[in-house]
This record gives C-alpha cells, structure tokens and sequence, in this order.
C-alpha cells in the first residue's frame, strides 16, 4: 500500500481525481438505489393450493392434502412439509433447504402435483403451485367509503381504482377486501321444484345450455371467408326468465315459474369497515424486486390524479413508505452527526495550543450552524451542516488534520453506494445499519496514519512530504492487518446460513465494501493531503527516556497536561502489570469466565421491540358466528380502541384471513407517529398493553379468541412471538392437549395472547342417507350431494351474463326459507331414477339431518397431525425464558411416546440465529487470527492479539443487561462488530513493539514505549467510533430499538473493555515473548549438550 501512498503524494491531483472519481460514481450508485423495508431475498419456499368446493375438513385432508403430500415429499432437498385443511380448501406449504433454487424447486412439486392429480376428486379445482414470496405483502392499502352500497362501491373499486393501480410499474398484485360483486342470482323456490318435478342440477344444467355461444367454424362465401358464431347468449336480465327448463306436452316450463331473477351482489365473504361504515379495501402488493418506496410513491400519484365520484372518500391506512422513509431517514441522520461527531473527537484530540480565539468560536457557528440546519431541513440540513463544519475547519491550518481524518468518512461511504449497487442491494434497515456502524470504522485508518506522519514529522523533523511517504510505510503493515482482518470478521456473517443469514448478507458484505474502500482512501487521499496541509516541523525533545514527543501540537507546543499525566500513569500501570503478571492474568480469567452466567442472566429475543405506529387486535368468536356477528362483535372493540390515546385510525376487517372464515376478525390500530406525538415517551407497547388491560376483559367469558399483536419485522403481516407445534396421530387426543396446554400457558408470568391453532366446535349439519332406501328410489349419493351443494352453497359459477364488454357470473340458491333449517331442507327434491324413468324424489324420503361439531380446521407438520400453541411476551420479558416455561408445561403434559413437540417460527429461526453467529465468530476468530499472523510472519504474535478478543463479550453482555435490551438478531451484530474492532488496539501495540526492539531496545521498554506511543491513536480510534455511535444510542423514534441495540452492544463493550485490553495485550506478549525465549534457549542448550553448535536465533519467532 505504501507505493499507492507514495504515488498519491508525489502526484496529487492524481490522487484527488481518484478521489474525486470515488464520489462521482457513489453519487450515482446511491441515487439508483432502490429503498425498501428490508432486504430483498429469495426463500425456496413452495405452497399448493387448491379448492373442494363444499367439503369438510376430514374430507379435504383425505381426498386432497394426503395425496398431495405423499407425491410433493418425495422431492429432493424437502427441509419441513406443514398443511392446512380446511373447509373447502387444502393448503399445503413445502420449505425446502436454503441452498435449493426455488424456481427448480416449484418446478419439481408442479410435476409432483401434476402426478396427484389423477388421484382427486374430479370436483376439485386446478391445484394453484407458487412461490410462496415472503414480502408478498401489502405495501400501501386504502379504505374506500361511499354513500352507496357495498356493490356500487366493490364495482367502482374494482372497475376503476384496482385497474388504474395495476397498471403501476411494481405493483405486483391489487387484492379488493370487502364489498360485494354484481352477480345474478337465480333464487329457487323449493315447492315450485316440487311441483314441476324438477331439480336444482336441472335448473343449472338448462341455464348453462341456454345460455351459450359456440364459435360455428368459418363460412367461405366466394372470395370472403367469414367466422360463424351461435349467438346463444341472453341479452337481457328479463331474458333469463324466459329461458326454457322442460318442455311438456303443450307448454314449457320457464325459469320464471320456479325461481327469482336478481340482478343483485355475490354473498358477503369479507367486510371491511371505518368509523363503523361499510367501506372497501384497496391493498396493493408490490413485485418481489420492486423498490417498495417508489412503488408507494407511484401509486399515491396514480390515485391522485382519479377524480372520485361525489359522496366517496379514501383514506390510506397501511403505509410501509411511513415506517421505511422515517427508520431510514434516521439512520441518515445518525449516520451523518455519527460521522461530525467522531470528526469533532478527532479535532479534539489534533488541535493545538495555537487555536486563536476566533477559530473556537469559528468552529461553534460551524457546529450550532449544523443543529439549525438539521432541525429546520433535516437531512439536507445535516448535510449542509456538516459540510460547512469541514469547510470552516480547512480554513483553519491547525485544524485541517481533523479535515483530512474525517474526509475518509463521506469518501468511503458514498464509494461504498457505488459496490452495493453493483452487487444489488437497496438502502434498507440491514445495509444503511451496516454503513452507520462503519462510521466509526472507515476513520480509524485515516486516523492511525495521520497519526504516524504527525509522530515522523516531530520526532524525525521530516518535511511532511517525505514523512508522509516513510510514515505510510512504516504503518502499513499495521493499517493493512487490521483492514483484512476487519472483513474477515464480516465475510462469515455474509455466509450464515439459514433465513436470518439471508437477510444478513447484505450487512456483512456492505461493511466488508465499506472498509476495502476505507483501506484505499486511507493509503491515497489521507497522505496526499497531509502531505500538502501539515505544518513541517523541527524535532523537539520528549521530556522521557523515549526522547521523542507524540503529542500533536500547534505552532508552538503540542503537550496537554492531561494527556501527559494519563500517558505517565497508563506507563506505571503497565509496569506495575508486567511485574505483577500473574493478577493481570487472573483478571482475565475471572472476566472470560464471567460470559456464561452474564449470558444467562441477558435476555433472549429475536427481533427488538420497535415501535411501528401501529398495531393489532384479531379476534376469532365462537365457531358458527355469521360474519355480520363477528362484525358487530368488532366494531364494538374498534369503539373501545378509539378511546385510546394518540390514535389515528381503526379500520375493521373480517374474513379477510389466510382462510377466510366468517368468525376471525381484526382491528387495525394506526398511531400518530412518535414524533407527533403528545407524549413522545408514549410507545406502541404502552398502548398495546393499555389495550389488553382496559379492551381484553370486557370480552372475558363471551367465547371470544383476542390479542394484541404488532407487525412483524419482515415486511409486514403478524406473527406470534413464540410458537410450538405439538404432533401425534388422534386429532381428539391433540384436542385434549391443546385445552390443557392453553390453560397453563395462560397462566404463566410474562405470557400474553396464549391460544391453540387447534379449533374445534364448529358447528356441523350432517346429512345422514338411507342407502337402502336411496337404492330403492333410485337416488344416486353423488348427485344427491351435487344437489345439496347447488342449492344450499350457492358458489359454483353456472354460467355468465354479458353486459357493456364486462362479464358477471350467474349463480343459483334455494330461497333463504327453504335452507335455514334441517325442517326446510327436506322439501328439496333431488333426482331419482325407478326403471329408467327419471323422477324426483324429496330429501326427507332418504335423508335424515343430525347436528355434530368438528375441527374448522386441521393442520399438518411432516405428515403428521399437529396443532400450534402461540403466545405473545410482554414488553421486558425473555422470549427464551418463557419458551422453556411452556416446554415444561408440555413435559406436564404425560404425552404418549408418538406425540412430540418442536418450536417453529420465530425461536426456530432464533436458536438457527444463535447457532449461525456463533458459527460466524469462530470463522472470524480463524481467518482473523490467519491473516494477522501471515502480517506479523509470527503465530505467537497472533495469538497474542487474538487472546484479548473474548475478553470483550463480558463487557457487552453486561452493557446489554444494565442497559435493560436483550440479546436478539442485532445485538449479535453488535459483537461481531466489537470483535473486529477490538483488535485493533492489540495490533497497533504489537507491531510497533516489534518495531523498537529491532531498533535494539529489550523486551519491557520496547513493549511500554510502544503502548505509549500507540496510546494517543488507540483512544482517537476508540472514542472516534465511539461518537459515531452515540447517535444510534441515544436514537428516539421510528426503529430506535433496533438501533439501541446494536449501538449499546458496541459503545459498552468498547468502552467498558478498553482500560483491561490496554493492559492484558502488553502483558500476554511480555509473557509469550519470555516463554518463548526460554524455549529457544532451552533448545539451544540441548543441541548444545548434543554437540551441535548454539542456535543464533533471537528470542522472536
């Protein structure tokens, strides 16, 4: 690296447009960045779905998900098969390895599925193959209200406002929530079909031939060719009335004699609404490689420019650009002050004695000019801002090496957007934490060389060109080690495996760019400029046995008399430490050994607490309730919400679920944001809890299912904190479990929301037949269900009627008085056959109707019945903790030998995340400890080094505990930092100890002056990435949690480990090199005993 420096000095503009070129292209880069939530990333994840019309649980998982799931498992790569069966529809997820391709893994279950198929009933719909897309979430969604009705307004939405919204660039899919579609509804009277002998599949059956178009092939006419078409179609809704069902001698039956005609709305299966009005809901998913930011932005201008009919009204009430814009613009901000901050420690510690009073008082409009600009503009405030302080400060020749210094920081971040939009990434909450936390890091090189040339040029009196080149020379062993080992730190975190390493990888690869480019800036711009900008000088005389001064003075001295104290009591210390090793030692031991129970005391989360602005309640009542039950039951509770403080929003939906049932339901609670807030101490979770104390049990006792849920991290949509699955083959039996289990759970310290996904109770109406008597009537089983299905469900499409380009469906329904009870339903005729003479019987003469319960649903882990225990833990409670409470609930539980249980979700991917990270460090800590001992050409001098590493973890598992956070996904982050940055101190003690003893100094003070003379950049370094985390600590607002708990790791385990690896690395080294002497004498001697002559080696390996 030294021949890059010496290039750069000796050709400056050189160096400059280099530079120059660096910021260019990372000005491009960032502004072609895209902006999401988080990463974008790929999971080979698989679903299949397909549809029974009309069949029960049991029936779906025997006819559908079995057949399905013995075919889809024999896939190779298969890692987990869960499934859903439920009323009509059978859902089956596929997680394959996370080194499988997804697109060949869904191109494997398609073949599969295709493989089944011949296998299903022939009433069963296309199965549906996907890539299941985990951001497949909505981004933006609006609340449509009208003073229509539910149809005119599902019609307008639909029509109108969905049409204009797909054809968005990004926009992914438009799902409409609520409301009801035209549909024409053939409404049959029961005792009229009776009457004419006729069925509901007849009816259905002339509707279908009636109403038809046929292409007729084509009709050449001399030279014209022209294409014949049957136009069978009814024009008109009284057209269907006339429509003929039977002819009899002399007449015709019409569809007018035995059922009513509507041109009406299809049967609510969702509703949404706000402030207690019906309305509709326009959620709008993004492409899975959109940038989620832009694609918000584009459908806001999209929806601006539709003029809305008089009476209607839109509100936006899920808006992820919100959330996205303010973490991101805050870490922004902080990345920015974090970047003044450590320049202004840096300008602490390099100005001189020769700082006039204007140039104080310069450098305070500078930094009051920086709070101004950013508290009136934000971000181009803070940028501005900070540019002026830079500007200001080379104004002023003796603090123009704080410019140099800090130059390194926006040069090696805006380069570092020029890689990560090569690479593909986006600015989202990992890669804009990745840059944050580089602050600190990009600056310690500048500043260790700085630091160098300023020490040539006092103590060797070199003009500053040439000590810049012999500086840089000196130091880049040295700079270089502790570049490379840096990215071998964040190289493995690149790798991790499992989802969480997905999503990592992003941070570790743009940490590893950050500071590659760091390196570079540090050998080319830095010494170019110092080079230019430093003050030459005489060598002046140090007042101690070193002869040499490094403090950094201004025109007449650079001693400060703090300084000096702390360096003569940092040199007793360590004297007094080397002669008294053995308690040093002993420290050590005490402080490693602390790890275990200080992790054990931490608590164990996977994500951090942040607060989004908004939250949940879902709601399931008891199985059976009709969905306007369950939405009466709602918008009681959405009342109950608006009491709540800071609200903005509460927005109903019911049916709007994964399975669409009429009984689960949720109100959706959007706060102002934290900074409108009232009480900016006021936090989601406050209310939160507020709403399980004061909403939650005016419901006890009602049957109803409630909790209290946030946004998951990952895009979007709820999640439970904990989850365990509990297998085995008797569906009663799990039944039994889940009761008991639930109970208990309820009853635990730090538990909330405790439920089963196991749901039994749904009311059923069976119909039990007479085989006999069916065979004797003729009645056939399969057509009589086929009867039951039309007549009572309604759902099947019949036929279309056309109307101004725009096709709506035609459905057939008994009259309400004929199908709201067993009694009403035993005057519906089905088809019957005595003698080959097509008749009709009643269904009272073959059916009798009995009422059961069974599962709304059944659920399905590794092809084994199962049903999932959720709960959610209270804010300052230990997702880990409360997990192994419930396990020993369920060892309570004295299930047989083929039942078991295994936690999924979140503490899956958690005890995943904590093998991954672990994993990580020791790759860190091999490759680290490889590259500095192929720098150092010596493995002892290596280990040394990397002996003073683990002596940090103590200490930031003790800042995560005082400080009240919790081990999660970003704390972990937070100390594989700290491992790489922590060494450095041992690295720049070392190698400028080896340094002096080649210059002939022993072994004790080389080591002491060499802690001396690196005592200055160790505490520039340390506080300079200390400052440029504060920001991140001392965070209020949208993602302040997740920042916390990566900046607190860091700042309290460099700071509270600083004063014991300043000492611990000068005496482990004192002690290697002692022992490793005494081996090589005593080698020496035995070859000597043996008649070969004295080794000359050195005592130095």
């Amino acid at each position: 690296m030294h021949v890059l420096a010496r290039i750069c000095v000796n050709r400056p503009v050189f160096a400059t447009v280099l530079s120059l070129t660096l910021v260019v292209v990372g000005v491009a880069g960032y502004l072609g960045l895209g902006v999401d939530r988080m990463p974008n990333v790929e999971f080979p994840f698989v679903v299949v779905q397909t549809i029974l019309p009309g069949s029960s649980p049991e029936e779906v998982e025997t006819e559908i998900t079995d057949k399905i799931e013995r075919q889809v498992n024999t896939v190779a790569g298969i890692e987990n098969l869960s499934s859903t069966s439920s009323e009509g529809m059978s859902l089956v997820l596929i997680q394959f390895d996370l080194n499988k391709d997804a697109d060949v893994a869904a191109e494997e279950v398609r073949a599969k599925v295709g493989i089944a198929k011949a296998d299903l009933p022939p009433d069963a719909r296309e199965p549906l193959v996907l890539k299941f897309d985990v951001g497949a979430v909505p981004v933006i969604s609006y609340v449509v209200s009208s003073p229509e009705g539910p149809r005119e307004t599902y019609e307008y939405v639909d029509k109108v406002l969905r049409r204009r919204v797909e054809s968005v660039n990004g926009v992914g899919q438009v799902d409409v929530i609520g409301g009801r579609q035209r549909q024409i509804n053939v409404t049959l009277d029961a005792h009229k079909l009776q009457a004419y002998g006729l069925t509901a599949a007849d009816v259905a059956g002339a509707l279908g031939r009636q109403n038809t178009q046929i292409p007729g092939g084509l009709v050449e006419q001399g030279d014209t060719e022209m294409t014949l078409r049957t136009m069978g179609r009814v024009t008109t809704m009284e057209g269907f009335g006339e429509l003929p069902l039977r002819s009899l001698p002399g007449a015709q039956i019409l569809l007018r004699e035995v059922a009513q005609v509507e041109d009406g709305q299809s049967r609510a299966t969702s509703v949404a609404s706000v402030d207690g009005k019906e309305a509709v809901i326009l959620s709008v998913v993004k492409q899975s490689d959109a940038n989620a930011v832009a694609v918000i932005d584009a459908v806001k201008e999209r929806m601006a420019t539709v003029e809305l009919p008089p009476g209607y009204e839109t509100l936006i009430y899920q808006d992820q650009s919100v959330y996205i814009n303010a973490s991101l613009n805050a870490v922004r901000e902080h990345l920015i002050l974090g970047s003044l901050l450590a320049a202004l420690v840096v300008f602490v510690f390099l100005n001189t004695a020769g700082m006039t009073l204007g140039a104080w008082i310069g450098v305070g409009v500078a930094v009051i000019g920086v709070i101004g600009l950013g508290m009136l503009f934000h971000m181009a405030g803070l940028a501005l801002g900070t540019l002026l302080v830079f500007v200001v400060l080379s104004l002023i020749p003796s603090a123009r090496p704080t410019v140099i210094a800090a130059l390194s920081i926006p040069t090696s971040i805006i380069a570092t957007f020029m890689l990560m939009k090569v690479l593909g990434f986006t600015q989202n909450a990992v890669t804009m934490l990745a840059l944050t936390l580089s602050v600190g890091i990009v600056i310690d090189d500048a500043i260790v060389v700085l630091e160098n040339i300023f020490r040539v040029i006092e103590e060797e009196g070199l003009p500053p060109k040439r000590a810049a080149i012999k500086a840089t020379k000196e130091i880049g062993l040295a700079v270089l080690s502790i570049t490379i080992s840096l990215i071998m730190v964040f190289l493995p975190v690149a790798f991790m495996s499992g989802i969480v390493g997905r999503f990592l990888n992003s941070f570790g690869i743009t940490m590893a760019c950050a500071v590659a480019v760091s390196l570079f800036v540090s050998f080319s711009l830095t010494p170019m400029l110092a080079s230019r900008w430093l003050p030459g000088r005489l060598a002046t005389d140090r007042p101690d046995a070193g002869g040499h001064d490094p403090h950094l003075g201004g025109e007449a001295s650079s001693k400060r008399g703090w300084f000096n104290a702390l360096e003569e009591g940092y040199r007793s210390l360590l004297l007094w430490s080397i002669n008294h090793w053995g308690w040093v030692v002993l420290v050590c031991i005490i402080v490693f050994l602390s790890s275990a129970p200080l992790a054990m005391m931490a608590r164990k989360n996977f994500f951090p607490e942040d607060d989004q602005s908004q939250f949940s309640i879902t709601v399931r009542t008891p199985e059976g309730t009709s969905l306007s039950g369950t939405r009466a039951i709602l918008e009681d509770i959405a009342d109950q919400a608006w009491e709540l403080p800071e609200v903005k929003n509460v927005v109903v939906t019911v049916g709007s679920g994964q399975q669409s049932a009429a009984n689960d339901g949720q109100v959706f609670v959007q706060l102002n944001e934290v900074e409108d807030r009232a009480d900016r101490h006021t936090t989601q979770f406050d209310l939160m809890a507020n709403a399980r104390e004061t909403i939650l049990p005016r419901y006890e006792g009602r049957g109803l299912t409630m909790a209290v849920t946030s946004a998951s991290v990952v895009g979007g949509g709820h999640m439970s904190g904990i989850t365990m699955a509990i297998t085995g083959p008797d569906i009663d039996r799990l039944t039994e479990y889940s009761a008991r289990l639930v109970s208990a759970v309820r009853q635990l310290p730090g538990v909330a929301d405790a439920d089963s996904s196991l749901i039994a109770g749904k009311p059923e109406l069976r119909a039990i037949i007479d085989r006999q008597r069916a065979a004797d009537l003729g009645v056939d089983v399969s057509a009589l269900a086929q009867t039951l299905r039309l007549a009572v469900a309604g759902d099947d499409k019949i036929t279309s009627f056309d109307e101004g380009g725009e096709q709506f469906e035609v459905h057939i329904r008994l009259a309400e008085e004929f199908r709201d009870s067993a009694v009403a339903l035993e005057t519906l005729t089905v088809p019957s056959s005595i003698e080959g003479q097509s008749a009709t019987v009643t269904l009272d003469q073959v059916v009798r109707f009995e009422q059961a319960t069974s599962p709304a649903s059944i659920e399905r882990y590794n092809r084994q019945r199962q049903f999932e225990l959720r709960a959610n833990t209270l804010p300052g409670t230990s997702q880990a903790e409360i997990t192994k409470l419930i396990e020993e609930e369920i060892e309570k539980l004295g299930m047989e030998p083929e039942y078991g249980f295994d936690a999924v979700g979140q503490q899956r991917e958690f005890q995943k995340m904590m093998g991954s990270f672990i994993m990580a460090g020791l790759l860190s800590f091999i490759f680290m400890y490889l590259v500095i001992a192929a720098q150092f050409e010596s493995f002892v001098d290596a280990l040394v080094i990397m002996i003073t590493l683990p002596l940090t973890f103590p200490f930031a598992l003790f800042s995560i505990i005082i400080t009240g956070d919790a081990l999660n996904i970003f704390s972990m982050l937070g100390m594989l930092v700290l491992l790489g940055v922590v060494k450095k101190n041992a690295i720049l003690q070392i190698d400028r100890a080896n340094q002096l003893r080649g210059q002939g100094l022993d072994l004790v003070t080389a080591t002491v002056q060499a802690a001396r003379d690196r005592l200055r950049p160790i505490i520039m370094t340390t506080l300079a990435f200390v400052a440029g985390m504060m920001p991140l600590v001392l965070s209020r607002g949208t993602g302040a949690a997740t920042n916390r708990s990566t900046g607190g790791v860091i700042v309290g385990g460099q700071l509270l480990s600083l004063l014991l690896t300043l000492v611990a690395a000068p005496v482990f080294f004192v002690l290697a090199e002692r022992l490793l002497g005494r081996y090589v004498r005593m080698r020496d001697s035995r070859r000597e005993r043996a008649g070969h002559a004295p080794s000359a080696e050195a005592s130095h390996d």
